[in-house]
C-alpha cells in the first residue's frame, strides 16, 4: 500500500514543483477572466452555472498562490543588508516599469472597446489605486518593501513574528481608509507571501515531515471547503470574505499541497518563464478571442472556454518571445535586464 502512493509525495530537497504550481496559478487566473468576474463579463454565465461556481470557489487560491510562490522564490535568494537598496530598486524596476506599460495598454484598449475599466476621465488613478487585475503588482511590491526591509535587516530572525502579525492583521481585517497602491490587498496577501518564505527557511523540517503536513493540509482544505459549501447552500453564493479563518485555512492548506503533493509536470513548467508576461497581458488574448468568436456567431461555451484560455496564454507568449530580442523589450515587457 505504501508503494502505491509513494509517487504522491514529491517533496525533495531542491525538487519542489514550484514552476508547476506557478503555472496552475496562471491557468486559474486566465480561466477566471475567460469565465468572467461576474455575470456581466466574460462568458456572461449566471451565478448558478457550474463554471462560475468553480471559478468563485477557487478565489481563495488564485492570487494567494501567486503570493505564496513569490515569497518562496524571494527566500531562495537571501539578501544581505548591504544589498538591500539594490534589491529594492531591482524589484521596483522588475514590477513598476512593465506594469506601467501594461496598464497603459490596458487603459487604451478599455477606452477603445468601452469596457467597464475605461478611466479616460482620470487615467492616473490606474497607476496609484487598485485597477483591474493589476492591483497584485502594487500589493506585492508593498510586501517586498515592508517585509523585505524587516526581514533583511533582522537577517530572517523575525519571519515567524511577521507571519503572526500578518495573520492577525488579516483576520482583524485591518486596513487603511485610502487604499493607495493596494495597501489593503497587500495586507490580504502578506500571510501567503511570508508562508512561502517560511517554506524555504524550514525546508529540511518540512520535507522530513511532508506526509504529516500533507494530511494536515488535506484536512484543512476539506474543512474550509465544507464551511464554504455550507455558505453556498445557505445563501446561493460562496463566501465573499477574503480575510477570515475559512479563506486563510483553505489558501494556506492548498498552497502547502501545491508544493508537497503535486508532481512536476514538464509541460506546465514551460509556462514558468513567461508567467509574468501572461499575468500582465492575458486579458488582451481572452477578450480578443471572445470578440472574434462573437463576430463569427460562435456561442458554444466549451469553444469559448478552450480557445479563450489558449489565446490568453499564447498571445502573451508571442509578446514575450518578440520582446526578448531587444534590451528595451526585455525591460518593458517581462521586466528583465538581460
Amino acid at each position: 500500500m505504501a508503494n502505491r502512493f509513494a509517487n504522491i509525495f514529491t517533496a525533495r530537497e531542491n525538487d519542489m514543483p514550484v514552476e508547476t504550481a506557478r503555472a496552475i496559478a496562471v491557468l486559474l487566473l486566465v480561466s477566471y477572466h475567460v469565465i468572467g468576474i461576474d455575470p456581466e463579463g466574460g462568458l456572461g454565465l449566471p451565478d448558478d452555472h457550474a463554471l462560475r461556481a468553480f471559478s468563485d470557489f477557487l478565489i481563495d487560491l488564485r492570487m494567494p498562490l501567486f503570493a505564496f510562490i513569490a515569497g518562496f522564490v524571494y527566500a531562495l535568494r537571501p539578501v544581505q543588508p548591504r544589498d538591500l537598496p539594490r534589491f529594492l530598486v531591482g524589484k521596483m524596476r522588475r514590477l513598476l516599469l512593465p506594469g506601467a506599460v501594461a496598464i497603459t495598454a490596458f487603459l487604451i484598449a478599455s477606452h477603445l472597446v468601452q469596457t467597464r475599466f475605461d478611466m479616460i476621465d482620470a487615467p492616473w488613478r490606474a497607476y496609484v489605486f487598485p485597477y483591474a487585475h493589476y492591483w497584485f503588482l502594487q500589493a506585492i511590491l508593498v510586501i517586498f518593501v515592508a517585509f523585505g526591509v524587516i526581514d533583511v535587516l533582522s537577517r530572517g530572525r523575525l519571519v515567524w513574528a511577521c507571519f503572526a502579525l500578518a495573520l492577525l492583521a488579516s483576520l482583524s481585517r485591518w486596513g487603511v481608509p485610502v487604499n493607495v497602491f493596494s495597501v489593503n490587498q497587500a495586507i490580504y496577501l502578506a500571510p501567503y507571501f511570508i508562508f512561502g518564505a517560511i517554506f524555504v527557511r524550514h525546508r529540511a523540517v518540512i520535507v522530513a515531515h511532508h506526509r504529516l503536513l500533507i494530511v494536515m493540509a488535506l484536512v484543512g482544505v476539506i474543512l474550509a471547503s465544507w464551511v464554504n459549501a455550507a455558505e453556498f447552500h445557505a445563501t446561493g453564493s460562496f463566501s465573499n470574505a477574503r480575510q477570515d479563518l475559512q479563506s486563510l485555512t483553505f489558501g494556506l492548506s492548498a498552497c502547502t499541497l501545491a508544493l508537497l503533493a503535486l508532481p512536476r509536470i514538464a509541460l506546465l513548467d514551460r509556462l514558468g518563464p513567461i508567467s509574468f508576461t501572461i499575468y500582465l497581458y492575458h486579458p488582451f488574448g481572452t477578450s480578443g478571442m471572445r470578440l472574434l468568436l462573437d463576430s463569427f456567431g460562435i456561442a458554444a461555451i466549451e469553444i469559448h472556454l478552450v480557445l479563450g484560455i489558449l489565446a490568453g496564454l499564447m498571445l502573451p507568449g508571442l509578446l514575450h518571445w518578440a520582446a526578448a530580442s531587444t534590451r528595451f523589450g526585455r525591460l518593458t515587457v517581462p521586466g528583465q535586464s538581460r
